[in-house]
């Protein structure tokens, strides 16, 4: 089944794609802008001809697809020049379930599909506890909107369903209950734009000095590192030794700027000396990418250029390092032309586009787009 949504008018004199009653020289509400191998595109749905319209059909593996396409209202070739097409696929845990396209789209980030199938799920383990007490009581916030959850052990998997960056908060008791202490820190998989991690946990307490190790990962080298002990003095050093001047339960920080600019913090709570205080930590243990071979919420950018030569961004070749594609915000708009819902979806993204052997960027892309969906 396919449903068209024609959201500029038959006349291309209409400025944008909102109701009749609202002024013709509003600014379009649907538009797309980018550095297409380094030239400026920008498309405007009701400006110069250009309309969006949107679709879903069932693909071959029974998954459907949600199109959203800007293109010159006169063209009627299957190559229309100076075209975008934008296709999210659905999210199920099966093909079988039936698509429900206003709660499996929302804000956060996403993959590209490639023909190998991608992760369309992460399960990800984490360790966690006291320094040097008995934990009694694990409460795990993993940052993705789901509920927070009690635990009696220091070692929890959590299953994500998009790639992304989470907050993620671990608060433990001990068994005597006199003993709280929480900590939180970002963890990174999938194809997001900075995969770059300050990792410095764990760091050994000797009297009443700390030696602090780090080993960042992702991101480009050289790194610079800027650490905070949590007392008010800091360094610049690789791998330094800290002498506190008194005992207590510290917060500490590392900062990591990688070449490229990307810039990444870590948090590790610190005992001085180890036996005292109150001290929580937690680190990411193994990630395990759950890949689907059926493309589930992965997405395709098309590009047809001036000459009409078609560019995808299907490709195997595509990886972390040049994608990324992050949905912004999710709402309500009209009905389309045959009463089917839409929604407003502004996303930005980056990424590679290929043709055959060749292949050209599409970088800092905002766009805001029209999705009409099954009821």
């Amino acid at each position: 089944m396919i449903s068209l949504l024609f959201l500029s008018a038959v006349s291309c004199k209409k400025e944008d794609p909102k109701p009749a009653a609202q002024s013709q020289t509003a600014t379009p509400v649907f538009s797309f802008s980018a550095q297409i191998n380094g030239v400026p595109i920008s498309l405007q749905a009701g400006v110069n001809d250009c309309f969006i319209s949107s679709m879903y059909a069932l693909n071959q593996n029974g998954v459907y697809e949600f199109n959203s396409i800007f293109k010159d209202k006169n063209c009627s070739s299957t190559n229309c020049p100076n075209t975008l097409k934008i296709s999210i696929k659905d999210y199920r845990p099966a093909t079988a379930q039936p698509t429900v396209i206003d709660s499996s789209i929302v804000a956060g980030n996403y993959s590209f599909a490639v023909p190998s199938g991608i992760p369309s799920r992460f399960n990800q383990t984490f360790i966690g506890g006291l320094l040097n007490k008995h934990e009694m009581s694990y409460s795990w916030d993993f940052g993705d909107r789901t509920p927070t959850v009690q635990a009696s052990t220091s070692t929890i998997t959590h299953t994500y369903l998009h790639p992304g960056a989470y907050s993620v908060t671990l608060n433990v008791k001990d068994s005597s209950g006199q003993c709280s202490s929480s900590i939180t820190n970002i963890v990174k998989f999938g194809q997001i734009d900075n995969l770059l991690t300050a990792t410095y946990y764990p760091v050994n307490t000797v009297g009443d000095s700390v030696i602090f190790t780090a080993t960042p990962s992702g991101g480009t080298a050289p790194y610079t590192y800027l650490w905070d002990f949590g007392d008010g003095n800091s360094s610049s050093l690789v791998n330094p030794i800290h002498q506190y001047a008194s005992n207590g339960t510290y917060l500490t920080s590392l900062s990591i700027t990688d070449a490229a600019g990307h810039t990444d913090i870590q948090y590790a709570n610190v005992n001085v000396p180890i036996t005292y205080g109150c001290a929580s930590f937690f680190y990411p243990s193994t990630l395990t990418p759950v890949i689907d071979p059926l493309d589930l919420s992965g997405i395709v950018i098309e590009w047809t250029d001036a000459n009409g030569a078609v560019w995808t961004s299907n490709n195997d070749l595509q990886t972390s390092a040049n994608s990324v594609f992050k949905v912004v915000s999710v709402e309500d708009y009209l009905n389309n032309e045959n009463g089917d819902p839409t929604k407003k979806i502004q996303v930005e993204f980056s990424c590679k586009l290929f043709n055959g052997a060749n292949s050209i960027e599409i970088k800092n892309a905002k766009s805001t787009i029209a999705v009409a969906y099954k009821k």
